[in-house]
């Protein structure tokens, strides 16, 4: 493994990536209630994306920013706090995953909560939905590129089996570095982000929410409750272990 490292590259990153969490709040927009008309509300949420900021910064201290705090234990700490076995660990530490966009993000998430609902015969058909909610995280550090890697060596991006990664996760993790730098195995054209030190993240803001419904053989995903972004085909998830 170590000599499989000594050929990836440093890739430095500074930058907000998305991260998509599950959420018991509904997907109810405020633009549904000022837009009420499904026309006037697709043009106010394109707007709103357009403006509205990633992160933020707040000049007041974190111990006297209850909600702040709320948000960053929510979207940066959660994972090294309850670790979990996952395609960078074990589940002998906490690794934190983000995307480089929204999309691949929503394909990453999507799958893990399929694969779930596979687990069990009364949640396995369509009707299903989730909530998600999408934050951005800030990211500075200078993490192991292993983008170039993955042609020569595909069990980077492998769909069910992590010991490849898991292994470059105990490494990784022994060594004290940031973090990986990867393709997403879910999106073909995503990039993937895998953090084991939580000081290289900062200033969550949450962006918007999601809405995942379980048809047929497709994951419908909607922004909010009412526009519809895109769907997922599910049909080559059911047959992987």
């Amino acid at each position: 493994m170590s000599d499989l490292l000594s050929r990836a590259r440093l890739a430095r990153i500074d930058e907000s990536v998305a991260r998509v969490i599950a959420t018991s709040i509904p997907s109810q927009d405020a633009l549904d209630t000022a837009f009420p008309d499904a026309s006037l509300r697709s043009i106010g949420q394109r707007w709103e994306a357009k403006v509205k900021p990633w992160a933020y910064v707040s000049g007041v201290p974190i111990i006297r920013r209850p909600f702040e705090e709320a948000e960053y234990a929510t979207a940066v700490t959660w994972p090294f706090e309850h670790w979990q076995a996952s395609r960078y660990s074990t589940g002998r530490y906490g690794v934190w995953y983000g995307a480089r966009s929204v999309e691949t993000a929503v394909w990453e998430t999507a799958y893990h909560w399929y694969r779930a609902l596979l687990q069990d015969v009364e949640l396995n058909k369509p009707g299903q939905v989730a909530h998600k909610r999408v934050y951005g995280v800030d990211v500075e550090a200078t993490l192991i590129d292993l983008r170039t890697l993955v042609q020569s060596v595909p069990s980077l991006v492998h769909p069910t089996d992590y010991r490849t990664c898991q292994r470059i996760g105990e490494q990784i993790h022994h060594e004290g570095h940031p973090g990986v730098l990867t393709r997403s195995a879910r999106h073909r054209t995503g990039q993937v982000l895998a953090i084991f030190n939580p000081a290289v993240l900062s200033n969550p803001a949450h962006a918007s929410y999601l809405r995942y419904e379980l048809l047929d053989e497709e994951i419908q995903i909607q922004r909010g409750l009412t526009e519809p972004w895109f769907r997922i085909p599910v049909k080559d998830w059911s047959h992987r272990a």
